[in-house]
């Protein structure tokens, strides 16, 4: 069975996660019997590959107005059509796999045009967190066609029963929705780089992801703030990067916690073991 995969990639600082994720599910899914994964575009490797046009955009994209970034993402669908069809008709997929994101509906199209099944991958509500934080100018449009994405899929899989229920809200028959945790890759555990010894006997307390506004990292330097009054012998190691670093950076820095709050940044996804094993919570 041929699954052809779509997503993308992205190189920007804060998004290292999203390719981890992509990484472990090729890699294990292509250990499957008789199940061969195969990438599809569009493929964004690097911010030389992003092209000029792109490269233009992600500078100068606080300074554009919403309505200007919600209609070019919609007409980068026409874009991605055209490479996708050359994708489907050189591969010949018994499945396409969309990773979903915002204001895509191209991969409805390749599902009605080639009468394949669509399964899509869906790890967050990107409509309603763009909304919640007012991201976005054209709302019901957007809403429209995440719920018209959800409900011509032949089936989708989520990472938590929490999304999997939000999805069906949408009137999508809960039957075609799957909650499947992100998992973990234990060879990175087996034999673990050499660890990173604990310089006190502190609790040591770990966060590993991005910086973004969704995750509420500044909520938790508030309660770590509220504990370590009362509890001095806790620290703890927030390990990533993104939109929000400096903001939370400056609040630890405000709190007088950067002697218990450490931000060592981007780690490489191989070197995380080494800090995971040697943290307690």
């Amino acid at each position: 069975m041929k699954v052809l995969y779509f997503f993308i990639s992205h190189a920007a600082e804060g998004f290292q996660s999203f390719n981890i994720h992509i990484m472990e599910f090729l890699n294990s899914a292509n250990k499957l019997p008789g199940v061969q994964v195969i990438p599809g575009s569009p493929i964004i490797k690097s911010n030389r590959e992003l092209g000029v046009e792109m490269r233009f955009f992600h500078i100068f994209k606080n300074y554009i107005p919403r309505t200007i970034k919600d209609i070019l993402s919609i007409l980068y669908n026409i874009k991605y059509l055209v490479k996708a069809i050359r994708e489907v008709r050189s591969v010949k997929p018994d499945i396409i796999l969309f990773r979903a994101n915002h204001n895509n509906f191209y991969n409805v199209l390749l599902q009605k045009i080639f009468k394949i099944p669509l399964v899509l991958e869906v790890n967050s509500p990107l409509t309603y967190e763009r909304i919640k934080y007012n991201q976005i100018y054209f709302k019901n449009i957007s809403l429209l066609i995440e719920k018209w994405g959800w409900n011509n899929a032949d089936a989708i899989y989520t990472v938590s029963e929490n999304q999997k229920y939000m999805i069906a809200d949408y009137g999508v028959p809960k039957e075609k929705i799957y909650a499947i945790h992100n998992g973990v890759n234990l060879e990175l555990y087996t034999h673990p780089p050499l660890l990173i010894k604990k310089n006190s006997n502190k609790i040591t307390c770990i966060y590993v992801g991005s910086f973004r506004n969704y995750h509420s990292l500044a909520g938790i330097i508030n309660i770590f703030s509220n504990l370590y009054k009362k509890y001095n012998n806790i620290e703890i190691k927030i390990i990533g990067t993104g939109e929000t670093f400096e903001k939370v950076k400056k609040l630890v820095e405000s709190a007088g916690l950067s002697n218990t709050v450490f931000l060592p940044g981007y780690i490489q996804y191989e070197k995380i073991p080494r800090y995971l094993l040697q943290s307690d919570i």
